[in-house]
């Protein structure tokens, strides 16, 4: 897993990217299609809702970015997340 903090043109302004190498979109759903379905994730939605209460807070707005790393030799996800301060008159 690989995790970088870059700062962006803004002086408050910065994104957060996280990549992993492991099976990448397709697999866990072919993965998780065949398991045994006794626990349903609610990670991907408990996030989602976290990033909507902060986008509504005034403060900031975050932007999430999800890409399936796949090709023919590799697997994985990249998250990337833009924080954009918001401003205020």
């Amino acid at each position: 897993m690989k995790i970088v903090f870059k700062k962006l043109q803004s002086n408050d302004d910065f994104s957060v990217g996280i990549k992993d190498n492991g099976v990448g979109f397709k697999r866990a759903k072919e993965v998780k299609a065949k398991s045994i379905k006794t626990h349903t994730s609610k990670s991907s939605e408990i996030i989602l809702d976290r990033l909507h209460l902060i986008n509504n807070s005034g403060h900031w707005n975050i932007v999430q970015t999800i890409t399936d790393l796949t090709t023919e030799t590799s697997s994985g996800t990249s998250v990337l997340l833009t924080f954009n301060k918001k401003q205020h008159d």
